[in-house]
């Protein structure tokens, strides 16, 4: 009796070997692209607070230019106001 010994051929195993590889080559890739992209969202979101910082200084900046030039206009009539009375 003639025993058949049945052994996977070694090229097989490098088959599935690779096939292992690609796998987690895949998967890593996935996961690479994933961080990338949360990345990109997260410099996207503070790229946008940045906008709105620089956007909420500007409009105080004119505030604060538009409350001291009405200071000015205030002390300018009350001091006039002032004179007018005086001089009556």
């Amino acid at each position: 009796m003639c025993v058949i010994w049945l052994q996977k051929p070694k090229i097989l195993n490098y088959f599935f070997f690779l096939g292992c590889l690609s796998i987690k080559f895949f998967v890593c890739l996935l996961l690479f692209k994933n961080r990338l992209a949360t990345s990109d969202d997260l410099l996207l979101t503070i790229q946008e607070k940045i906008k709105w910082a620089d956007d909420m200084s500007e409009l105080d900046k004119k505030h604060q230019k538009e409350v001291e030039e009405r200071v000015e206009e205030v002390k300018k009539s009350l001091s006039l106001k002032v004179k007018i009375h005086f001089c009556h």
